[in-house]
């Protein structure tokens, strides 16, 4: 039998959705009329019926396919495995574009409409459409009559465009099974269904080993991956491998080498190149190297602590701020409480700023279903991320990340009861908090969530979980797992809202043990010294801060140097630090790495980390004269307070998160940073006590929690 490409859509789109879909909705998803899905319907029927399945057509409910599992398997398979008889245009012109971005020469252009099985004609248009899709790559189509057609460009960008192809077009699912199961195609021939030929632009067995690479060096790194930057990471080296293998060389410019070579991803970037060479039997120019370093750099990470303050950090935690504060005014709702909402969004931006710096894009597979089940959000996030973030260009797809962080904290809702439920995401951060988010308030009894990578689930132990809840369709999953858009429909919280009133009922009827035994059986299961431990990190981190903390007037005038050399004394003589020509030294270089002065105030930020430094440090310097200093935003200011905060070389991860977070209470709001200007120390003290002594208490229920 064979199927059209249209009938395979809708087939997809109704597999997708197993508690069915309207006639609306399909039309809606593959981008055609309610009457045409209609007049479909009849063949899709006679396919269905071919496997044993049947078509369920009911009012007000829409179309749902039903069948045993295996039945349904067994379609999947052959979808997967069709051979189009035709193609949409969006598909045609995405496989003329991976054939000329593989040649190696010419290609003519009947022979692309003999492959493709249309007229010359319907061709010429596609090239005029691919036209306008390669201008903002820097990337020529030629087309010259007896010459034929060709790609013309920077090597660079060619491979911009092929990983664009590649991480928009083919099956997430399919492509996470391949690298975890290797599942390879056994018959070797070439699969022509448009995922497979889009995995024709490398080799499938060159996908598996640079898995294999990655994964002997993924510990190592100083953080997670979410699956799609993994996916990502895997794309680009195995096109990269591809390209060197053909003789093709990429360039960067060598003093921006030079800066990539200082940082620690370089460093990982050279382990990765020395596997692959081993691997691969090639050799991997430093530039390439470079370029991997870059990838690690502006992959989006999935942090499970709070983001600490780093040295560049405190700029983008202004505009962090900013943005959220923009966002609350559009919409009527004042969003600085919510310290989550700020943690994940400067989280999530630090590498999207590296992404949109670097030129390096990112696809966001939800980004449609954002713009219309979000519309009036992606508006007003769209505008204030423009109005934040001047002349920098932040395309929809990075946009669409951003609004699911306010999504989620807008449908935060309140928790009962006690089940717990698994969270398999791969689209990272943003996505598994939008989900979470929307089942915290649907559901309110499940009360804790556990969000794990596909490649994290072997380490997970799935009967600890009341409920599995997957975003991806997976191999391995457990039975009773549910299989969900990111952004679940009512019919799929539905479904989850009966299997969760079973589970409620068994664990009303089974719980017998008294509360005594449960709280002795939590605390036997946990390392009740390691909380103790961290505990005490933030505690004495907030004492030393507290005991510390002054707002001093300085008597020197003179130049921003003499200024710190002022403060370096003044520490000095309160013995906490232990040399002062090297702590003022340290000030001044942070200076001249980038502009510290905080916008729309006289304040500036003033932070390293010095082994001289001898105990966490925070104070506030009252200038007799204003000095002239660059803000944040690059406009000029008066400095004539400098906030100090200074942080021993050997302090522990909590301590950092603690001075992390008083750089973020600064910049909270216009009252604290008038607060902060007002030199008053007794107001000054009161405030920053209270606000430390709530994030300690915050800090010892979430891990105890999580414990």
């Amino acid at each position: 039998m064979i199927i059209s490409a249209r009938e395979k859509q809708i087939l997809n789109a109704l597999l997708t959705h197993r508690k069915g879909l309207t006639v609306k909705e399909i039309a809606d998803d593959i981008g055609v009329s309610e009457r045409t899905v209609r007049r479909d319907l009849k063949g899709i029927e006679k396919i269905a019926k071919s496997f044993h399945l049947q078509l369920n057509k009911k009012a007000g409910f829409g179309i749902q396919i039903i069948g045993d599992d295996q039945d349904l398997k067994a379609l999947k398979h052959r979808l997967l495995h069709e051979v189009p008889t035709e193609y949409t245009p969006l598909e045609r012109q995405t496989l003329i574009l991976c054939t000329l971005l593989e040649a190696s020469r010419p290609i003519k252009l009947f022979a692309l409409a003999h492959d493709l099985r249309v007229t010359n004609a319907t061709i010429s248009h596609d090239l005029d459409k691919l036209e306008e899709k390669l201008k903002p790559f820097e990337l020529r189509l030629v087309r010259r009559r007896g010459y034929g057609i060709e790609i013309k460009g920077s090597e660079k960008a060619k491979r911009q465009v092929m990983s664009k192809i590649l991480m928009e077009n083919i099956d997430e699912s399919q492509f996470l099974a391949m690298i975890k199961d290797q599942i390879q195609n056994k018959s070797g021939d070439l699969i022509d269904s448009i995922s497979d030929r889009m995995l024709g632009l490398v080799e499938r067995k060159n996908i598996l080993l640079v898995d294999q690479v990655i994964k002997e060096v993924r510990d190592e790194l100083p953080y997670a991956f979410a699956d799609s930057a993994y996916i990502g990471l895997i794309v680009h080296l195995s096109l990269a491998i591809e390209r060197i293998r053909r003789g093709e060389k990429i360039t960067i410019e060598p003093g921006f080498l030079e800066d990539l070579r200082k940082t620690k991803e370089f460093a990982f970037a050279k382990k990765i190149a020395e596997k692959l060479e081993g691997k691969f039997h090639i050799k991997i120019p430093e530039a390439e190297v470079g370029y991997i370093s870059m990838h690690l750099s502006g992959a989006k990470l999935r942090f499970e602590k709070e983001i600490v303050l780093e040295e560049d950090n405190l700029q983008l935690a202004v505009l962090t701020k900013r943005l959220i504060n923009k966002v609350g005014e559009r919409i009527g709702r004042d969003l600085s409480p919510y310290h989550s909402l700020y943690q994940g969004l400067l989280a999530h931006l630090k590498p999207a700023m590296y992404r949109m710096k670097q030129n390096m894009g990112i696809t966001n597979p939800l980004l449609e279903k954002i713009k219309t089940d979000y519309r009036e959000l992606f508006h007003v996030v769209k505008a204030a991320v423009h109005d934040v973030f001047q002349g920098i260009h932040v395309p929809d797809e990075e946009i669409g990340y951003i609004v699911m962080h306010f999504g989620s904290c807008l449908v935060r809702g309140p928790n009962r009861h006690d089940l717990k439920a698994l969270i398999i995401c791969s689209s990272g951060i943003g996505t598994s908090k939008m989900l979470s988010s929307r089942l915290k308030q649907e559901i309110p009894e499940i009360v804790e969530y556990k969000t794990t990578s596909v490649f994290e689930l072997d380490k997970t132990q799935l009967d600890r979980y009341d409920l599995v809840i997957s975003t991806v369709d997976l191999p391995g999953l457990p039975e009773e797992a549910f299989v969900v858009n990111p952004i679940p429909s009512e019919k799929e919280l539905e479904r989850i809202k009966n299997y969760v009133d079973v589970q409620a009922f068994k664990k009303a009827v089974h719980r017998s043990e008294p509360i005594d035994d449960n709280l002795a059986h939590r605390l036997d299961e946990n390392d009740v010294l390691t909380l103790f431990k961290q505990m005490n990190e933030y505690l004495n981190a907030a004492i030393s801060v507290l005991e510390i903390f002054a707002v001093v007037n300085l008597t020197e005038r003179g130049s921003l140097k003499d200024m710190l050399n002022a403060i370096a004394k003044d520490l000095m003589d309160a013995q906490l630090i232990s040399d002062r020509q090297s702590v003022a030294d340290a000030l001044l270089k942070r200076e001249l790495q980038g502009a510290l002065g905080i916008p729309r105030s006289t304040l500036a930020l003033f932070h390293s980390k010095d082994r001289h430094v001898l105990k966490p440090i925070f104070r506030i310097y009252a200038l007799p004269k204003p000095l002239p200093l660059k803000a944040m935003d690059q406009e000029d200011m008066m400095m004539k307070h400098a906030l100090v905060l200074l942080s021993p070389e050997s302090l522990s991860p909590q301590g950092l998160e603690l001075l992390s977070y008083i750089s973020a209470l600064i910049i909270e709001s216009e009252e604290t940073l008038a607060l902060f200007q007002s030199e008053d120390q007794e107001k000054i003290y009161a405030y920053l006590s209270q606000r430390l002594w709530d994030y300690s208490h915050q800090k010892f229920f979430k891990v105890s929690q999580k414990s």
